[in-house]
């Protein structure tokens, strides 16, 4: 699986637990798969990435999402967690691929 390069534009969440940050990544999922999150579920740039496994049962986890997994996740949820940009370069050498387009990897 390719990583994205190391310049392009990501935007990391922070979850507090692995718990949420799963159900937040099933919930977008189950969006992509939908009508309505059709437009970015049939586009394999909607990427969500997170590290692999997590680092410790019950610590904070960050995942990572394309620009296009950002859009669909504010046409999704509202409010949207809160954001923080960063870049490819960024992402933990044991991150994975966790969506592309509306499927799990």
């Amino acid at each position: 699986m390719q990583r994205p390069s190391a310049q392009r534009t990501l935007h990391r969440i922070r979850f507090p637990n692995p718990e949420d940050a799963d159900a937040f990544v099933r919930a977008l999922q189950r969006f992509l798969s939908s009508p309505r999150g059709e437009p970015w579920g049939r586009n394999s740039e909607t990427q969500v990435w997170a590290p692999n496994p997590p680092d410790a049962r019950g610590a904070a986890v960050e995942i990572y999402l394309t620009d296009e997994a950002l859009v669909a996740t504010e046409a999704a949820f509202s409010p949207v967690p809160a954001v923080e940009l960063c870049r490819g370069l960024d992402l933990p050498e044991t991150c994975g691929m966790l969506i592309k387009g509306s499927k799990l990897q």
